[in-house]
């Protein structure tokens, strides 16, 4: 169930990451954050990745999935 979750706040994140790249909020050369092995910066990529899976974490709890 714990990996299950993770999994859905991990998509739910990329979801509302790619949104806000698509909307012009990110700049589009953050593309590949989500891959370790191309991302630019790897520090600046985990402060994104974090940022976006407490996103992530306070939208499944306001729809009630989590």
């Amino acid at each position: 169930m714990v990996v299950m979750m993770d999994i859905l706040i991990e998509e739910a994140a990329k979801a509302i990451f790619y949104r806000d790249m698509v909307d012009g909020m990110i700049d589009a050369g953050w593309y590949d954050v989500w891959e370790f092995e191309t991302e630019p910066n790897a520090s600046n990529g985990e402060r994104i990745r974090s940022k976006y899976k407490q996103k992530a974490v306070e939208h499944l709890k306001f729809i009630g999935a989590i």
